[in-house]
C-alpha cells in the first residue's frame, strides 16, 4: 500500500472536506490563513522512498536557527520516508523540483515580497516544480533592544511551519534530548498541491479542505 503524506490541495469550493492525516489544521498549530492558489501538477518531494526534490537556500549566511531548522527538514523528511534531500548552493533548474527557502528573485517573481511580510511572518507557497518558503525582511523599528536583531526569524518559522503541516512533526523539547516527535512515518510518497499559507498578526486558519492518504 503507498501512502501520500500531506497532499495538500487548496480549494475554495467541494463537497465533503477530506479528512486530515497529519493535522493540517491543528489547533495547535501557529495560526495562519489559507489564500486561493492556482492549480499546477504535485511538486513531489519523494517518490517511492526516493528523494525528488532538492533544497536551496537563497541567503548565503542563513542565521542559526534557520541551519538548524534545514538540517531538521531533511532530516525529518529522511525519518518520514527514508529519503535524504540533497542540499544545493545554486537556485536550481525550473523544471527541477524543489524547496526554495528564504528571499530571492525566484520568490519576488512568483509573487512574495518579503519586505511587506510582518516581521516574524512567513509565507508558504507552491507552484509548478516548487515550494517555497519566505519569511520577513523588514527591517526592526528603530530603538528596538539590541537582542531584537536575533527575533525577525520569519523564513525558520516557515520551515517549521512546513513540516509540521507536511509529516506531522512536533517539537516539545529540544531534539538532542528526545523532544522531537514525527507522526507519520515509512510513507513511499511525499508530494503537495495547491498550497499557499500566510502567517502574519491576528490570522487564522481557514476551514478549508486537508489532507487524506492515497492506496
Amino acid at each position: 500500500m503507498k501512502r501520500l503524506v500531506a497532499f495538500c490541495v487548496l480549494v475554495v469550493a467541494t463537497a465533503v472536506p477530506a479528512p486530515a492525516v497529519v493535522g493540517l489544521y491543528s489547533s495547535d498549530l501557529t495560526p495562519v490563513t489559507w489564500m486561493d492558489a492556482p492549480s499546477h501538477p504535485p511538486v513531489e518531494i519523494v517518490r517511492q522512498r526516493r528523494a525528488q526534490a532538492v533544497v536551496f537556500v537563497a541567503d548565503p549566511e542563513p542565521s542559526e536557527t534557520l541551519k538548524r531548522l534545514v538540517d531538521e527538514l531533511i532530516e525529518v523528511v529522511h525519518l518520514s520516508s527514508g529519503a535524504m534531500l540533497e542540499r544545493v548552493t545554486e537556485a536550481p533548474a525550473a523544471d527541477r523540483p524543489a524547496i526554495v527557502i528564504g528571499d530571492c528573485e525566484e520568490t519576488r517573481r512568483a509573487g512574495i515580497d518579503a519586505a511587506k511580510i510582518p516581521i516574524e511572518g512567513f509565507v508558504v507557497k507552491t507552484a509548478p516544480s516548487r515550494v517555497y518558503l519566505v519569511g520577513s525582511t523588514k527591517p526592526l523599528p528603530p530603538g528596538s533592544h539590541p537582542w531584537a536583531r536575533w527575533s525577525n526569524e520569519g523564513t525558520a518559522w516557515a520551515v517549521t511551519d512546513f513540516l509540521e503541516r507536511l509529516v506531522g512533526v512536533r517539537w516539545y523539547w529540544p531534539t538532542e534530548f528526545g523532544g522531537r516527535c514525527v507522526v507519520l512515518q515509512l510513507a513511499e510518497d511525499i508530494g503537495i498541491s495547491f498550497w499557499r499559507v500566510v502567517k502574519g498578526p491576528g490570522t487564522k486558519v481557514a476551514a478549508l479542505p486537508g489532507s487524506r492518504p492515497t492506496a
